[in-house]
């Protein structure tokens, strides 16, 4: 179980600019008007699933944008595959996912 971070003043932006280069990344979002699961807890029932082990996860709020942010990190994969395995996921309705691969592997 995660809680929820600090409120981010710069959405998306802010958090992509902190990733590192070198591993994969995921981030989950949510309305925070919907999210009847604060915790995410709904969210990683689906990830039990998931044939990726997590490197960390944090949990952000967007409160400009009334949003709910799940950043997960992953070992250096493409971002096709994280795709494939995230597409597969029976994920709560109103929950995009955003992939992004990492600049390591080719």
């Amino acid at each position: 179980m995660v809680g929820i971070g600090k409120a981010l003043a710069s959405g998306l932006k802010g958090i992509r600019q902190k990733f590192d280069p070198a591993y994969s990344y995921v981030i989950l979002e949510r309305s925070a008007g919907d999210a009847v699961d604060a915790d995410f807890q709904d969210i990683f029932s689906a990830l039990a699933h998931l044939q990726l082990d997590i490197l960390e996860s944090k949990a952000f709020r967007d409160a400009d944008n009334e949003r709910l942010l799940l950043v997960l990190k992953f070992d250096p994969l493409p971002a096709a595959q994280i795709m494939q395995e995230f597409l597969a996921l029976e994920l709560p309705e109103g929950v995009l996912f955003f992939a992004y691969g990492s600049q390591a592997v080719t």
